[in-house]
């Protein structure tokens, strides 16, 4: 039997013995199949009492709030990772930073960014669509603020200035 390289398990128990338990029992399955496992990576996290929650395949897992008309209930809730979004901003900036894309029109770039960010909102979105799409504006925001200073770059003439390139930018659409 074959594994792929990075096989990503999380384990959800009551008790904490409980979670020492299968512990064990993973790492003798993991024996037989001569497979380790990451001690670094691997943390034991209690959601119940931690405010910390895991980070697992790009989301950030935790227990947070609920409000609701009777009172407030504490729920697992996903949303993009520190790490996810970095790379998110990363990569808008990846697509408009370079000066030889001064060139392109305004709808070359957006083809460019469309599929990026259906693939981010495809992903992130869907999970819990309450919290995630917060933080889906922040990536929209800095992708705002990256194609305005792509606008203005592109459009140095003394006429426009920075709040009427915001208003001729938003136009685009």
């Amino acid at each position: 039997m074959r594994f792929p390289r990075a096989t990503h398990l999380v384990i959800l128990c009551e008790r904490k013995t409980h979670a020492l338990e299968d512990i064990q029992v993973l790492k003798a399955v993991f024996g037989k199949l001569e497979l380790t496992m990451n001690t670094d990576k691997s943390k034991l996290v209690n959601l119940r009492i931690d405010k910390d929650g895991f980070d697992f395949l790009g989301f950030h897992h935790r227990r947070l709030p609920k409000l609701f008309k009777a009172g407030k209930f504490y729920d697992l809730r996903s949303f993009p990772s520190k790490k996810a979004m970095k790379k998110m901003r990363a990569k808008v900036k990846e697509v408009t930073a370079p000066r030889s894309r001064l060139f392109w029109s305004p709808k070359q770039m957006v083809d460019k960014l469309n599929p990026i960010i259906q693939g981010w909102e495809n992903y992130y979105g869907s999970v819990d669509p309450a919290v995630s799409n917060q933080y889906l504006k922040e990536v929209d925001w800095n992708l705002n603020r990256r194609l305005t200073l792509y606008w203005n770059k592109n459009h140095r003439e003394s006429i426009c200035t920075r709040r009427r390139s915001q208003r001729c930018f938003r136009a685009w659409d």
